[in-house]
């Protein structure tokens, strides 16, 4: 009653005191009664993750089931195999190695090399290879594994999928690509139609192909089938899962590295759209994203776009956190670079400078925001000096423009 409502540490010391009186009054004897309130602290240490005390829990159970049962038994079989992961919760990997070792020979030999349980144990013989840096071993065990789950079970048993799944994963570890590749297609097939395409076993399995892909440097492929992924997490999990933005930010990225303008460009406005929907349109996240997407519109070429959006970003924080929040001035200056790029020199300069001083008066002069400001002011100035040089009647508001820069740069 007390660990279901919550006071884990009361449940702890009265499963404790409970043991303990029943194991003076029934002694050994009565090894079932005294194993599941062992079980029952064992359960309780997990909660604390006190990996020593579920240890020594096991072994207990262990030991009391070997003397009182035999080591045969199958209660003591269970023991044992839990003893081996207890042995690997400490890191002991030398006493989980022979443990797992002597618990996989047991099972076969008592209940056959095809029994479930002594499946189960195998597969847990090869993860604690895999602990001992025996990866070889671990690959060839768990190859053993999947070709006895595939005879026993067939072929799109979720058991013979997920032992796929894993020698897929160790054949990755062990650099084994071209087979990796390979075998997360054969599960990613058997999983589809097994499952169904939006099943999380079929969907992890799909993420696992996209990686092979990603390995060989195949990006339009990984692209391809992590655009699957997202649809598919889209219907599952929703577009606001943390799941959901993880691959849609992945997206984002590759299509920038494979220079997929139009693609990136839509997928931006995707995870604008989410923030807007999640957060209304004058949050701060919100607006981060919307100064991102106008700089990916600009990086691609359109600067109309670019200049609306930081537009917006702009008013947008003037209304909502005033002139004087740094988020602020630095929309400021964005939407001076915007009209800059448009050809609007007088404007640039115009907010550039108002960038500039509220750095100044706002972070200190000394600040590195206010020292990149005034470098871009100095670069900006060096720039129209050179294209005035150029002009037989320069504009003589640009000249005005210019002298007020280098006044206010050097005040």
């Amino acid at each position: 009653a007390c660990a279901e409502a919550g006071y884990h540490e009361r449940a702890h010391e009265l499963t404790q005191k409970s043991y303990e009186i029943h194991k003076k009054i029934l002694g050994q004897k009565n090894p079932h009664k005294l194993i599941s309130l062992d079980n029952t602290i064992l359960s309780l240490d997990i909660l604390f993750d006190d990996y020593d005390a579920i240890l020594a829990a096991s072994q207990n159970e262990y030991d009391t089931l070997k003397n009182n049962l035999g080591e045969e038994h199958p209660d003591t079989l269970l023991a044992l195999s839990n003893l081996a992961y207890a042995y690997r919760g400490v890191l002991d990997y030398k006493n989980a190695y022979e443990v797992s070792e002597k618990c996989y020979e047991l099972h076969k030999k008592i209940l056959g090399e095809e029994h479930p349980d002594t499946l189960l144990a195998l597969n847990a013989f090869a993860v604690t290879c895999w602990d001992c840096n025996k990866y070889k071993m671990c690959c060839d065990l768990l190859d053993k594994c999947y070709e006895l789950y595939k005879k026993v079970f067939g072929e799109t048993h979720p058991d013979t999928l997920l032992s796929l799944d894993n020698l897929a994963c160790a054949c990755n570890e062990l650099e084994d690509y071209e087979r990796a590749l390979e075998l997360n297609k054969l599960c990613y097939g058997l999983r589809r139609e097994a499952l169904g395409e939006d099943h999380p076993d079929t969907q992890h399995s799909l993420q696992q192909l996209a990686f092979s892909y990603e390995r060989f440097d195949d990006m339009q492929t990984f692209l391809m089938h992590y655009e699957m992924l997202y649809n598919s997490y889209v219907k599952t999990l929703g577009e606001a899962h943390k799941d959901t933005l993880r691959v849609l930010e992945a997206i984002i990225e590759t299509c920038e590295k494979t220079d997929s303008i139009d693609k990136m460009l839509k997928y931006k406005e995707k995870l604008y759209d989410y923030h807007v929907k999640i957060h209304g349109e004058k949050h701060q996240d919100t607006l981060k994203e919307l100064s991102k997407l106008a700089i990916a519109y600009g990086n691609s070429g359109y600067a109309q776009k670019e200049f609306e959006l930081h537009k917006k970003v702009y008013e947008i924080r003037m209304e909502v956190f005033g002139e004087e929040d740094v988020s602020t001035i630095t929309a400021i200056g964005n939407l001076g670079y915007s009209y800059g790029v448009l050809g609007d020199v007088d404007k640039e300069i115009e907010l550039r400078q108002r960038a500039y001083n509220l750095y100044k008066k706002v972070l200190g002069v000394d600040d590195p925001k206010t020292v990149r400001a005034q470098e871009k002011l100095k670069a900006l100035g060096a720039d129209i000096s050179r294209t005035v040089k150029v002009h037989k009647k320069p504009n003589n508001s640009i000249l005005q423009s210019l002298d007020d820069l280098f006044d206010d740069i050097f005040s």
